[in-house]
């Protein structure tokens, strides 16, 4: 590919954000205002790549390699960057190592991950530092795949190294099971022009000839075979040697995870392999894969099977194919709108291996309608596709914004956030480090931080559950570690009897939720009264809900301790039951040990609660400018409640809070953000939240992390995290 002049921009359909040094693309140019630009880097580049994780362009005309480690770090945006010695024409990006031809000689050089030998160096040891392959040959073409790596040489050499454990280095047996050197692939001497690589197989097309479009020959794959991606009309778990896949000429090929597509020498586009999520542009309820090639197709442009096409490019389980006028038809995996467009519209609804629901837009489309400029090259990867447009923009669709936050839910060891962008759930480690990866799949092989399909509007998190509510009312809820159902890793729906839910908490061992008809159910352990029903009895967790005994009452907001919870009614007024062993209940009165029924707390008005362990605090209703804003009430073994006694009978009015809009509670730490938007903690400081000394405790509210700005503040059991009100990133300490 020619060197471009390209505009590197991120966009999706949402709000964009401002950044110090990057400006809004959209304003300097109208064309693509609706795409919602969210990062616009005016740089020249020749060459990009893309992965599940990762972004590499080459720069334009230095040849300088840069690399964007898009996900690691879920607190910076733009995503850090990283360079590359050398000077290089191209880059490939695989699962987990990198390859590029060097400017000068048509060098290959690898990196990353080797435990399979990829990077092609007779090692299994990660290669930190760029690695020479096969120093004696120039390149043409290579491509990176799961655990493999191939190249071909000017003279039409086909080479292949890392895992074997399918066939796919086309040895005719699988053994060895990894080969850490390159292997020359032969067949029948024939030379080879072009060569790609899905998940465990590869196909490559022989030189047979040349026409006014370029090279073109026969494709030929070997490998995996499970999902007929070979093409040889056969299916089977493994084909160890190269197979001819159909019988025509084409110029051009290229693979995703399981399927394979290519544009034949009339200029039309064939596929074969999976068809589960439509990839093949066939209807996935009736054709789930395709052991053949088979031309694409359309039954929604009437001029479809007249198109010329240049190219086709492949992402996982999607595919968009480049007409010769520049403009994308994308077909298959919608869940993320990474064909374009909302990822409903148009599509049908499939299930996943682990009986998720999936958008599955099979019939091709263009991205966006009234499309006025096209693309001369496309890259993508399981959440967004990118292209490079006739003007040199490099234009990103789908789901790219994955570090910024609405709001933040802080459980014990994991972390879980809103995205600003799109509403999805993020899910990771809060151990001083949000790139620390949880049990998989929460972070999986796709990315960290783990993401929901679901959009979300709450969330709630304990050590090993979260619970949200969806943008259309319905309660979900998934677990760290499976229980009895693999599933249960997965977002589920939770059958509330039909009803919508706009609010969800979890207990240590209840959960409670407020319905669109304002009423508070709760579920699970009763033992204290916990549940509101009037009595002790325990109901089935997530599947018995039990109304709180009130007459005529409406609830707006509540929260919930280890054995107690607190609602805010629709009068502003507050409600407490379950245990008061440490004075929860607020009713000055710790002699009642628990109570089954809602108490008021007399003379209370909150606009917001928020819990600990075992206390509350809330910001109250129509205070005076000059008044404390926050009171809080329950233990205050560690300070947590601002008062002198170790428990906190009644509301207490905390001294220095009348700026105070919005508490947070950990579990025996409070913190405030203020109106300018300023963090305050008291209470423990165990676990470092407060500062860095030995003081175990502090009674009044302290300035914390003095050098940011906060728009909310979510507490766990060790960590504090807070939206950052300059970029919407997430920023912990404290464990």
């Amino acid at each position: 590919m020619g060197k471009m002049k390209m505009k590197y921009i991120f966009l999706i359909c949402s709000t964009g954000i401002l950044f110090q040094n990057y400006t809004f693309a959209a304003k300097q140019d109208q064309k693509i205002t609706p795409y919602s630009i969210i990062w616009n880097n005016n740089q020249e580049y020749s060459n990009i790549s893309s992965n599940d994780n990762s972004l590499c362009t080459v720069k334009n005309p230095s040849g300088d390699l840069v690399c964007f480690d898009l996900y690691k770090d879920s607190a910076k945006l733009p995503p850090n960057e990283s360079g590359w010695l050398g000077k290089y024409i191209s880059i490939s990006l695989g699962t987990e190592h990198k390859c590029g031809i060097s400017v000068k000689g048509g060098n290959l050089y690898c990196w990353g991950s080797n435990f399979y030998g990829q990077i092609g160096n007779g090692s299994d040891v990660y290669a930190s530092t760029t690695v020479r392959v096969l120093p004696n040959e120039q390149f043409i073409s290579y491509a990176t795949g799961y655990r493999n790596t191939y190249a071909v040489t000017v003279k039409g050499k086909l080479y292949g190294w890392g895992d074997n454990s399918k066939g796919q280095l086309a040895t005719s047996v699988i053994n060895p099971a990894v080969n850490r050197s390159p292997k020359e692939i032969t067949l029948n001497g024939k030379s080879f022009f072009a060569v790609t690589a899905g998940d465990r197989f590869f196909c490559a097309i022989t030189n047979e000839g040349k026409n006014n479009i370029g090279n073109f020959g026969k494709v030929y794959c070997s490998g995996d075979n499970s999902s007929g991606q070979v093409g040889n009309g056969n299916i089977s778990t493994a084909e160890t040697k190269l197979f001819l896949a159909g019988n025509k000429n084409y110029t051009s090929v290229s693979a995703g995870r399981a399927h394979v597509c290519a544009v034949t020498t009339d200029q039309k586009v064939e596929c074969w392999g999976n068809n589960r999520i439509g990839q093949l542009s066939n209807d996935p309820r009736y054709v789930t894969l395709s052991p053949v090639p088979r031309e694409i197709m359309s039954n929604n442009y009437p001029d479809f099977q007249n198109l010329k096409f240049s190219s086709v490019y492949l992402y996982n389980n999607s595919t968009c194919a480049l007409t010769t006028d520049g403009i994308p038809y994308c077909f298959g995996d919608n869940n993320y709108g990474q064909l374009g467009g909302t990822p409903s519209e148009g599509s049908i609804s499939v299930k996943d291996d682990f009986g998720n629901s999936l958008y599955s837009h099979f019939e091709p489309k263009i991205p966006f309608q009234n499309l006025s400029y096209g693309f001369v090259s496309l890259t993508g990867n399981s959440r967004s596709t990118c292209g490079v447009t006739k003007n040199n923009n490099l234009q990103c669709w789908g789901f790219i914004s994955k570090n910024t936050y609405s709001s933040l839910n802080v459980g014990s060891g994991n972390f879980c956030g809103i995205s600003l962008n799109g509403g999805r759930a993020m899910c990771s480690s809060s151990s001083n480090s949000l790139a620390d990866q949880l049990a998989n799949p929460w972070n999986s092989p796709i990315t960290t931080p783990w993401v929901s399909q679901q959009r979300f509007k709450n969330l709630s998190a304990i050590s090993d559950k979260v619970c949200g509510v969806s943008m259309d009312d319905n309660l979900y809820c998934w677990s760290k570690v499976p229980t009895s159902s693999p599933q249960d890793i997965y977002p589920q729906l939770v059958n509330i009897g039909g009803e919508k839910v706009t609010k969800v908490a979890l207990g240590s061992n209840h959960v409670c939720l407020i319905t669109d008809k304002g009423a508070l159910k709760c579920s699970g352990e009763n033992t204290m009264g916990q549940l509101g029903d009037g009595s002790y009895k325990n109901t089935n967790y997530l599947s018995e809900f039990e109304k709180i005994t009130t007459s005529n009452l409406k609830f707006i907001d509540f929260a919930v301790t280890k054995n107690s919870t607190c609602a805010i009614a629709d009068d502003n007024s507050v409600y407490c039951f379950g245990s008061n062993q440490y004075g929860e209940l607020g009713i000055s009165d710790v002699g009642v040990q628990m109570n089954s029924n809602p108490q008021i707390i007399p003379n209370l008005k909150l606009d917001s609660i928020s819990s600990g362990l075992n206390h509350y605090c809330g910001i109250l209703k129509d205070a005076a400018d000059a008044d404390n804003k926050m009171v809080c009430w329950g233990d205050n073994s560690l300070g947590q409640t601002g008062s002198k006694n170790n428990i906190t009978k009644a509301p207490y009015a905390i001294q220095n809070s009348k700026n105070f809009v919005s508490v947070a509670l950990g579990q025996n730490t409070t913190c405030a953000v203020d109106q300018d938007n300023k963090a305050f903690c008291f209470g423990s400081n165990e676990s470092k939240i407060i500062n860095n000394k030995d003081t175990k405790s502090f009674l009044s509210p302290v300035q914390v992390q003095t050098d940011k700005r906060f728009s909310s503040l979510n507490l766990g059991i060790r960590e504090a995290c807070g939206v950052s009100s300059l970029d919407n990133t997430a920023q912990c300490w404290g464990g």
